[in-house]
């Protein structure tokens, strides 16, 4: 199985949990190609090892898609599978099957973000400007002072 990228693999295996039928993916071989380099890479491993019966591409429906295909498709004589109906339209697996953002969450996300960008001037301060020192004074008891007493030998506690 060749995948384009690195997410595409993940999404592939998230569904593939989620559905239940891991025991069939658990023992196939997985390519990523992240890019021209790795396609090159992958071609050579496939032609120095003949013995897959299909190579499986998950490949997007754009060139360069289309250009891995041919090339892992020459590379394997023709027993390569195109799976890129899968995309529909999307750039990649992950970007079809990633979680829809709450229209309420857009809403509060765009006025929180306007809401952030003002600044309160009264919020600010100068900071060269001198703190000012609470003013902290004795507050008066309600009543007569007490004091308590512990007596060491009975463990009683006389006012």
């Amino acid at each position: 199985m060749v995948y384009e990228n690195m997410l595409d693999f993940l999404t592939l295996m998230e569904l593939v949990v989620r559905n239940n039928v891991y025991p069939i993916m658990a023992r196939r071989h997985h390519i990523i190609l992240n890019g021209k380099r790795g396609l090159v890479e992958a071609c050579e491993y496939l032609k120095s090892n003949p013995d897959f019966l299909e190579v499986r591409c998950f490949m997007p429906q754009n060139e360069f898609g289309q250009t891995a295909f041919a090339a892992i498709n020459d590379a394997v004589k023709g027993t390569a599978v195109d799976r890129s109906e899968l995309f529909l339209g999307f750039g990649s697996l992950f970007e079809k099957y990633r979680p829809k953002v709450p229209e309420s969450y857009r809403k509060w996300k765009a006025s929180h973000i306007k809401n952030e960008n003002k600044v309160d001037l009264s919020e600010t301060r100068n900071v060269g400007q001198k703190e000012v020192k609470p003013k902290v004074g004795k507050r008066p008891f309600a009543g007569v002072e007490k004091s308590a007493v512990i007596d060491r030998k009975e463990g009683g506690l006389k006012l």
